[in-house]
């Protein structure tokens, strides 16, 4: 995948603590300050997976506590298309 970042229209929106409500999350490419201080066994696991993403959207663990599987599933499916474009490949220009 060579896009850098991805936005997920959720299909159920949530309530973050602040009461808006989060109706996109985006997934990026991994960076380090996504998985910094994670076990890297978490890596492979829904909830790593979720902090990961909550940190990619500044959020609170707990709003992605909320999602409705639907939406997680759809989240799920980008993200391991990005951690299977870390093989190393030349970088998009």
């Amino acid at each position: 995948m060579d896009n850098q970042e991805k936005t997920i229209d959720l299909a159920y929106p949530v309530r973050t603590p602040d009461g808006s409500v989060l109706k996109q999350i985006k997934i990026t490419r991994i960076k380090a300050r996504h998985i910094k201080g994670m076990d890297i066994s978490e890596l492979q696991k829904l909830d790593g997976n979720l902090q990961m993403m909550a940190r990619m959207n500044n959020l609170p663990n707990s709003v992605m506590d909320e999602l409705d599987m639907a939406d997680i599933s759809k989240a799920m499916e980008v993200l391991q298309s990005f951690l299977e474009d870390t093989g190393g490949g030349t970088p998009p220009s």
